[in-house]
């Protein structure tokens, strides 16, 4: 396979975590399935979970701007922004259904991803944590109105 970068004709096969891809070793370029994608970034990420401040601006990325050809089919890919932001841009073919990430935009696409994982966990916690107050005021309200309801008084007999 050829590389759609720097034309590189053999990009390395291999795993990453477990995740299968072709790399370019000349310029770090990885070409991933879709389907595969989430968990390449997952390991990716996991790497700078300790080095991401969820508030830390990613400035956007000057990338390529000319059309990368699949490495599998030759066709042209399409340039999209990652997460619909203009911060980092990566190619799609849609027949081989597989992503090109330039090398030099990994780790900016890594960081996204690893913000926006932790954004959406810390929400996760804090809707969990919404909802148990929730509940126990409305367990504490519940067992109010039982007492009223037998006679009993909050405070005293």
């Amino acid at each position: 396979m050829r590389c759609p970068r720097c034309g590189t004709d053999d990009l390395v096969q291999g795993r990453y975590h477990k995740v299968p891809l072709s790399r370019c070793d000349k310029c770090g370029g990885v070409y991933v399935e879709i389907k595969h994608n989430v968990h390449f970034l997952d390991a990716l990420a996991k790497d700078l979970a300790a080095e991401v401040n969820l508030d830390t601006e990613i400035p956007p990325h000057e990338g390529q701007d000319a059309v990368a050809l699949c490495p599998r089919c030759s066709g042209a890919m399409e340039r999209f922004g990652y997460l619909g932001t203009n911060r980092v841009y990566l190619d799609r073919c849609g027949r081989c259904m597989a992503l090109w990430h330039d090398g030099d935009e990994l780790g900016t696409t890594a960081a996204l991803h690893a913000r926006t994982t932790m954004r959406l966990q810390s929400r996760a916690v804090s809707r969990r944590e919404d909802e148990d107050d929730q509940e126990r005021r409305l367990h504490s309200m519940m067992m109010s109105r039982i007492a009223m309801s037998r006679g009993f008084t909050m405070g005293g007999f």
